[in-house]
C-alpha cells in the first residue's frame, strides 16, 4: 500500500520560527517545513531535519515526490493525543492520531506500559475497528501490533513468519483479499495495518511509512491476600500480597525443627535430632523442659482402647470381651444349625418375661450402631472414652464417605473418612468428620448424647484446673491438662482423666491427610466467624489448643451424655 509523505506536522507545541516560511504555510503550531529543494532539511528553523534513505528524486515542477527510497522525518510526541476508544474486561484501547513509523509506534506504546493492539478473535477485531472508524478515516491507515519476523524459521514472503508483538499465538487471521502481498514500491512489506478498503481487514505495509495507530493496555484487577502457599491463611485467589500471611511450621516444642512463630501446623515435625527426641529409645520420651529422656509410666489398669476389633471393654471385669454379633447361634457353636432350631422350637409358645433393663451408669459401655463405646466420668460429665467411628447418622442415614480430594474440598454436606483411607486406622482412631456432619440435624451421637459444644469443653477444662478466662481464650492454654487427657499407652500423656486422647491426625480442606502420630483434634459443635471451634492435642504439648477451623477439615468426634434437667 502506498501513502504520500506528510510534510506538515501540526501539533500544539510552542515554536521559535527563525527561517522564512512561505505565506501560504500556516505557522501556528508548525513543527517542520520541508520544501524538498534537493534535500530533506527542515526550513522552519526548528531543526527537525529528515534523513534520506535510498535514492530520492525531487520533481517540484509537478509538486510530486518520486523515488525508490524514502525520507524519514523525526516525530514529535504529544502524550495528550491518546484518544479513548473502548474497554472490556481485559483491555483498554486508545487511538493515537499523530503519525509515526511502525517501529516508533511499537516503542512508544511499550513506553506507556501498553503495546500496539492485538486481536485474539474476529469479534475483538471488528469491535475495535468499529470504534476506530468512529473517530478516524480508515483510508489514512492505522498500524496494529502485527509484524513479520525476518529471523523466524517460518519466514517466507509474503505469508510466513507473521507474529503479534505480545508473542501470543496467532491462531487465526483477517487479511483483506489479496493480502499479504509485499506489493509496495518500497520493498518487502513486513508490518500490519488496517486496510482502508476493508472493514477491519488487515494489510501488510512497508515499515518506513508513517500511520496513526492503536495502543492496547491490559486491565489487571489485583486481589489482595496472602500469597505464601505454606502460610496458615494462604489465599489461592490472591494476586497481590497484603502482608497478612500467618507463618506455619512445626508446633511441637519437643521437635528438632520447632517454630515458635508458627500459628498452624505446616512443615512436618522432625524428631531425629540428638540431643533431642532422636536420643530416646523404646519406652522413653523426650522431656523438653529437662532436656533428657524419661521413662513412660505404665498404667496399672488396661486402657479400653487396647481392646481389639470385635471386642469391648467390660468395666466390671476390667477386661476385653467379645461382641455378640450372631444372636441366632443359640448354642454358641459359631454356626446357625439344626440344634439352634430345635432349641427355639422347644421354647415355642412360652410366655416371654419382660427383661430387666439395667440403668446405664457412666463407665458402662454404650452400644451405638452395633459397637460398644467405652465411657468415662470426668467431674459431672460423662464422655465417650474413644473417638466416634460410625458411618451413619443417628437416624440410620449414611454419612457420605470415600470422597476424592476434590469432592472433600468442595462439599458443603456432612462427610466422613478413615485416616489415609486405610481401614486399619479405624480400630485405633475411629473416623474423621467434617464440621457439616457435626452440625447435621440427624445427629452424630446416639439418643441421649450429643457432640459437645465449646461450652461443654470449657466445663471440662475448668474441671481440670483452667481458669474461666483461660478456657474462654483461644490458642494453647493451661499447664498439664492435655497431658492428663492423652493416652499413656499409645501416646505421651498420663491419662489420669481416662479421656484416652489419641494422635489420629486430620484431613485438610484440600482432602490431604496429615499429622498422624503428631496431633489429635476434636470438633465442637460451636462456630465463630463461620468457622468451627475445635480442640487440639499435640506430641510434646501438655496444654490444650482451642482454635477455629475450616468447616471442611476432618477431625475426630467425641460424644457427651446429655445432662438431666
Amino acid at each position: 500500500m502506498k501513502k504520500l509523505l506528510t510534510i506538515l506536522f501540526a501539533v500544539a507545541l510552542g515554536l521559535n520560527l527563525s527561517a522564512q516560511v512561505p505565506d501560504y504555510v500556516p505557522t501556528e503550531g508548525l513543527v517542520a517545513w520541508y520544501p524538498f529543494n534537493g534535500n530533506a532539511n527542515d526550513e522552519s528553523g526548528n531543526g527537525n531535519d529528515g534523513v534520506i534513505n535510498g535514492t530520492v528524486e525531487f520533481d517540484l515542477s509537478n509538486a510530486l515526490f518520486n523515488g525508490i527510497g524514502y525520507i524519514e522525518t523525526p516525530v514529535v510526541l504529544d502524550l495528550e493525543e491518546l484518544e479513548f476508544l473502548l474497554s472490556n474486561d481485559s483491555s483498554e484501547y486508545f487511538f493515537h492520531e499523530n503519525e509515526m513509523s511502525w517501529a516508533q509506534a511499537a516503542e512508544y506504546a511499550v513506553s506507556l506500559g501498553g503495546h500496539l493492539v492485538t486481536f485474539s478473535s474476529l469479534e475483538e477485531n471488528v469491535t475495535v475497528f468499529d470504534a476506530f472508524e468512529s473517530v478516524a478515516d480508515p483510508m489514512n491507515g492505522c498500524f496494529i501490533g502485527l509484524f513479520q519476523d525476518l529471523n523466524s524459521s517460518e519466514y517466507f514472503e509474503p505469508d510466513g513468519g507473521w507474529e503479534w508483538v505480545t508473542g501470543e499465538p496467532m491462531e487465526w487471521s483477517n487479511w483483506h483479499s489479496g493480502e499479504p502481498n509485499s506489493g509496495g514500491n518500497y520493498g518487502n512489506e513486513n508490518v500490519g495495518s488496517f486496510h482502508g478498503l476493508a472493514a477491519g481487514g488487515w494489510n501488510d505495509v512497508y515499515d518506513g511509512l508513517s500511520f496513526p495507530f492503536i495502543v492496547e493496555f491490559s486491565v489487571q484487577t489485583s486481589i489482595l491476600g496472602c500469597t505464601d502457599p505454606i502460610a496458615c491463611n494462604y489465599d489461592s485467589d490472591a494476586t497481590s500480597d497484603n502482608g497478612s500471611c500467618i507463618p506455619s511450621g512445626c508446633m511441637e516444642s519437643a521437635a528438632c525443627n520447632y517454630n515458635e512463630l508458627a500459628e498452624c501446623d505446616g512443615e512436618a515435625c522432625d524428631y531425629s535430632c540428638c540431643p533431642g527426641p532422636g536420643c530416646c529409645g523404646e519406652g522413653t520420651t523426650w522431656n523438653s523442659l529437662e532436656q533428657t529422656c524419661e521413662s513412660i509410666p505404665c498404667e496399672t489398669i488396661l486402657d479400653p482402647l487396647a481392646c481389639g476389633l470385635g471386642t469391648y471393654w467390660d468395666e466390671t471385669l476390667s477386661q476385653c470381651l467379645p461382641l455378640l454379633t450372631c444372636q441366632e447361634d443359640l448354642d454358641g457353636d459359631g454356626v446357625i444349625g439344626i440344634n439352634d432350631l430345635m432349641q427355639l422350637l422347644s421354647s415355642f409358645g412360652t410366655m416371654c418375661e419382660e427383661p430387666e433393663t439395667a440403668e446405664f451408669s457412666c463407665g458402662d459401655p454404650m452400644n451405638y450402631h452395633g459397637y460398644d463405646y467405652a465411657t468415662v466420668q470426668i467431674g459431672d460429665q460423662c464422655w465417650f472414652r474413644e473417638n466416634l467411628r460410625n458411618e451413619h447418622y443417628a437416624n440410620g442415614d449414611a454419612i457420605p464417605g470415600d470422597l476424592s480430594n476434590s469432592e472433600w474440598e468442595s462439599t458443603t454436606e456432612g462427610a466422613q473418612a478413615i485416616y489415609n483411607n486405610d481401614a486399619s486406622n479405624l480400630v485405633d482412631y475411629g473416623r474423621l468428620y467434617n464440621w457439616y456432619a457435626v452440625d447435621d440435624a440427624r445427629g452424630l451421637c446416639p439418643t441421649g448424647w450429643h457432640v459437645p459444644t465449646d461450652g461443654d469443653f470449657m466445663t471440662l477444662e475448668v474441671e481440670l484446673g483452667l481458669s474461666e478466662a483461660e478456657a474462654n481464650s483461644f490458642g494453647w492454654r493451661g499447664s498439664n491438662q492435655g497431658y492428663r487427657m492423652k493416652s499413656s499407652i499409645f501416646w505421651d500423656g498420663s491419662n489420669t482423666t481416662g479421656f484416652s486422647m489419641l494422635h489420629g491426625g486430620l484431613r485438610n480442606p484440600n482432602g490431604e491427610f496429615g499429622f498422624e502420630n503428631n496431633s489429635g483434634l476434636v470438633w465442637s459443635k460451636s462456630i465463630t466467624a463461620n468457622s468451627g471451634i475445635s480442640r487440639a492435642f499435640g506430641t510434646g504439648y501438655d496444654s490444650i489448643n482451642k482454635d477455629s477451623d475450616h468447616k471442611n477439615r476432618g477431625f475426630s468426634v467425641r460424644c457427651l451424655k446429655d445432662t438431666e434437667e
